[in-house]
């Protein structure tokens, strides 16, 4: 509970925080109070594991042109000129 704050001034985000109806994004099940926004303290650790592992990943597109290397170039220089 946030305290000094009555429920209606928490705001709709904290609302949306406690409702029962979130589901665990690994299982399915409802998700519970201690371990939002999983259902259990196992599904958070397979979470964590995932990303631990990699699995979780952002595409990134394969550019022709170079430009990712420019800028990789770009971020190694200022990192020696800092140092």
């Amino acid at each position: 509970m946030v305290r000094g704050l009555k429920r209606r001034d928490r705001g709709p985000h904290f609302a949306a925080m406690s409702t029962p109806s979130t589901k665990c994004p690994i299982c399915g099940k409802p998700a519970s109070p201690g371990a939002r926004p999983f259902c259990s303290t196992r599904c958070a650790q397979v979470d964590l594991g995932r990303w631990l592992n990699e699995s979780y990943r952002v595409p990134v597109a394969d550019s022709d042109d170079g430009q990712d290397a420019g800028v990789a170039d770009e971020t190694e220089r200022e990192r020696t000129q800092s140092g």
